[in-house]
């Protein structure tokens, strides 16, 4: 019982009250027991105890709940080369709120500064319209409603971006790229490039 309300051993705090979360666990001979719980990476929840049903399925001890708003991070667009290569973007981790979304740029220049542009939206503009150090066919395409920038001398970094744990997150979608502007010996930008974007869908349970 949490306050007024009778929970079935499964529930879910919001940050003010607890309601009962998939239908609750129950055990036949009494009380359902949640002994842990372990979030998968790719967003199942593994729940274990003495139990019987979850919600109304049969599960003997052990369950596994996928969410109906499941996370994801999809490649979109096209990236450019650098001098380092070919600009690449990648999720590390998938966006679930609660939790840190990161994401791994590789075949950056091996000296630059890399703009990690956020935004709520998927655009399309060349970046020599933006920076005269822009090189040609390299666009920038999520709206820079929020940036952050790494140094890297590696040719590789990562962004991350803490995820609050609200529900009302569930479903918004967040473009992200990184945009590398190469260093020469001087510390001056000699050519502006970016990676592909991804589309972030944050999902919650």
């Amino acid at each position: 019982r949490s306050g007024q309300t009778t929970i079935s051993a499964l529930a879910r705090w919001d940050g003010t009250v607890w309601t009962e979360f998939a239908g609750g666990a129950s055990f036949t001979s009494g009380a359902g027991i949640v002994a842990c719980l372990q979030l998968r990476e790719h967003g199942s929840l593994v729940v274990g105890g003495r139990f019987d049903t979850v919600g109304s399925v049969l599960s003997d001890a052990i369950a596994t709940l996928e969410s109906s708003c499941s996370a994801s991070a999809v490649a979109i667009g096209a990236a450019c080369a650098s001098s380092g290569g070919s600009n690449a973007l990648a999720a590390a981790t998938l966006p679930w709120t609660g939790s840190t979304f990161r994401a791994d740029g590789l075949g950056l220049p091996s000296t630059a500064i890399v703009a990690m542009v956020y935004g709520l939206n998927s655009i399309s503009i060349p970046l020599p319209n933006l920076l005269a150090q822009g090189q040609p066919g390299c666009d920038l395409q999520a709206s820079a409603d929020f940036l952050n920038f790494a140094m890297t001398t590696t040719g590789s970094a990562t962004s991350q971006l803490v995820l609050p744990g609200t529900a009302a997150l569930a479903g918004q979608v967040i473009y992200h790229q990184f945009v590398p502007l190469e260093l020469d010996a001087q510390g001056n930008i000699v050519a502006a490039t970016a990676t592909n974007a991804l589309a972030v869908t944050i999902g919650t349970f």
